[in-house]
């Protein structure tokens, strides 16, 4: 099986539409050292069920906000005793690391994760996927058609396009 977070980034004014099927909720690292996970919409994972329907979703960020994505590997990560990193780790890693760049905030969480690892051989892939940027100018999102909230389906999309 396949998970994924597929998201849409309008690095005009902030808005981040996204659907997931199956993955890991990404964090938001607000600028002011807020640090939290992003609620996701249910989503089964990719091509389980061929007819699955997923539904969209949005959030706006501001300037100098930061969202950290990563695989499961980061989480799942054991050491020789077998405790996982855990989303907590994750949460609280991340949230020291307010102010830092995204090259830095990357490496930091390596630097964590191998640390806790403390030798154990690694069981799944670990990938982490930062963004964090200025936002030109912030609006308002355009008004949605009652009705039509999650209906452009973005996983849907893609997932046809693959296929």
């Amino acid at each position: 099986f396949v998970t994924l977070f597929l998201g849409i980034l309008n690095l005009q004014t902030g808005e981040l539409r996204f659907s997931n099927a199956g993955h890991n909720p990404p964090l938001i690292l607000e600028h002011d050292g807020r640090c939290q996970y992003l609620t996701l919409p249910d989503g089964f994972v990719l091509g389980g069920l061929p007819e699955m329907e997923y539904t969209d979703d949005s959030v706006q960020l501001d300037s100098g906000d930061m969202i950290v994505t990563y695989t499961d590997g980061v989480t799942e990560a054991m050491n020789p005793q077998r405790l996982l990193y855990s989303e907590e780790r994750l949460q609280e890693t991340v949230a020291s690391l307010a102010g830092q760049d995204v090259k830095e905030t990357v490496a930091a969480i390596f630097a964590s994760v191998r640390k806790h690892a403390a030798g154990a051989p690694q069981s799944d892939d670990i990938a982490v996927l930062a963004y964090k940027g200025q936002i030109k100018q912030r609006h308002d999102p355009l008004p949605v058609q009652p009705g039509l909230k999650g209906k452009v389906k973005l996983i849907n999309a893609f997932y046809k396009w693959q296929t």
